[in-house]
């Protein structure tokens, strides 16, 4: 009697675990295969469409971007939020494929960018709007954004005496650096050499206040005109060095004496471009001469009156393959047909030329000259035209002043370094 009823019970303890092997079994072959986390084997999540895996309905959250794109899904950015020209999302910089020709902002950022005036007139249809009356008063209020100013010690020689005299003349100069806000030695900068005229120095452009017209009354800062230009995007960001053609400022008028000029070519080449790029992130990958070069496109030097004398004499016939913008404000004094021949030697007769922008004021005493010197260059010289990449203007009631000099500093940088695109 007691082994039938053992043998009953283990009957049933048989045909109970039997149940339980079937039942689990059941209840997973039921749960529908759309569920992502009841998927018998996990879902590789190796298709998407738009972000979603189309096996199991799985959402991607792009936890990394690589150049606008998801590398998980394939996904790219739509670039719904912009801040300052990068998608706040994956970081890309927008490349501004295009802009309003009036207020020069970007269709897909909204980032007010400069015009390219390629063969005078960017893309948009815009084409340069030279200032001739006073600027906007605006212009010279502190921005919001202000750059600053380094005074800079460098190593140069008094090339001048030296030729004269044959010996080694080594002395130390100075030049204050005008660098933009935000200034990041990681990226690269377009360079502005500007030169004073007769009786100024490294200070006059960057260091002290100006008279905005004669007995006005009114001073202003260039830097402050800088600073708006580059928060507005009329210009791109940019260091300016201003140097000084004296080699001692006490004897400055020495000048009249020793028409050095020409000479000023060895200092631009020698020292201060080199100087430039050592210290600072421009667009040469080295002071030696070759990448400064390379990186002509990325030089311009201005000056006024002496400065623009300099320009004619020392910048276009022997300095053409460091710069290609040249800006010239009241001041030539020049054989044209000398300047032509050196723009035309071996070395610079196949290189572009990118602005040669000449300025001076309606009743300045050098506009005669100046602009006659100017018109007989373009003529000589077939890389220049009238209109594309030359243009002389003339500031209305403006005498051999600082007022017109500061408006011609406007119109160039309305020009210069314009070939990288709007």
């Amino acid at each position: 009697m007691k082994k039938r009823v053992l043998c009953f019970l283990l009957l049933c303890v048989l045909a109970l675990c039997a149940g339980c092997h079937v039942s689990p079994a059941a209840e997973v072959s039921s749960v529908p295969a759309a569920e992502p986390c009841t998927l018998p084997v996990p879902c590789s999540h190796e298709a998407w469409e738009d972000g979603v895996c189309v096996r199991c309905g799985r959402v991607c959250f792009h936890p990394q971007w690589e150049a606008g794109t998801c590398p998980v899904c394939g996904l790219a950015c739509p670039h719904a939020q912009w801040e300052d020209g990068v998608c706040a999302a994956c970081g890309t910089v927008c490349s501004h494929p295009a802009h309003d020709p009036e207020t020069r902002a970007c269709l897909s950022c909204g980032t007010p960018v400069p015009h390219a005036f390629l063969q005078g007139q960017c893309a948009c249809g815009a084409r340069p709007e030279f200032e001739t009356e006073d600027l906007p008063a605006e212009l010279f209020q502190p921005c919001p954004e202000p750059g600053r100013v380094e005074m800079v010690t460098y190593e140069s020689r008094d090339y001048g005496r030296q030729a004269r005299t044959g010996e080694e003349c080594p002395i130390l100069k100075r030049m204050a650096v005008y660098l933009p806000y935000g200034y990041d030695p990681e990226e690269k900068y377009d360079v502005l050499v500007l030169l004073h005229g007769m009786g100024g120095d490294e200070e006059y452009w960057l260091v002290e206040p100006r008279e905005y017209g004669l007995e006005s009354g009114w001073e202003v800062y260039t830097t402050d005109m800088l600073d708006n230009l580059i928060y507005s995007g009329y210009c791109r960001p940019l260091i300016v060095a201003a140097p000084t053609y004296y080699v001692d400022t006490e004897r400055m008028w020495d000048y009249v004496l020793a028409r050095d000029v020409g000479i000023f070519a060895q200092e631009l080449r020698q020292d201060i471009l080199p100087c430039l790029a050592e210290r600072y992130a421009t667009w040469a990958d080295s002071p030696a001469e070759a990448d400064l070069v390379a990186a002509r496109e990325h030089f311009g030097y201005a000056g006024l009156s002496l400065g623009s004398i300099v320009g004619f004499y020392s910048v276009l016939p022997q300095c053409l393959d460091l710069f290609a913008w040249i800006g010239c404000f009241s001041g030539s004094e020049v054989d044209p047909k000398m300047v032509n021949a050196g723009m035309c030697t071996r070395d610079f007769r196949e290189l572009s030329i990118g602005y040669f922008y000449n300025g001076a004021g309606e009743l300045d005493s050098m506009k005669a000259d100046h602009l006659e010197d100017y018109r007989q260059l373009v003529e000589l010289n077939p890389r220049l035209t009238e209109g594309e990449n030359a243009v002389f203007v003339v500031e209305s009631g403006t005498f051999h002043e600082f007022k017109g000099w500061i408006i011609d500093l406007y119109n160039c940088l309305q020009v210069f370094f314009n070939r990288q695109g709007a």
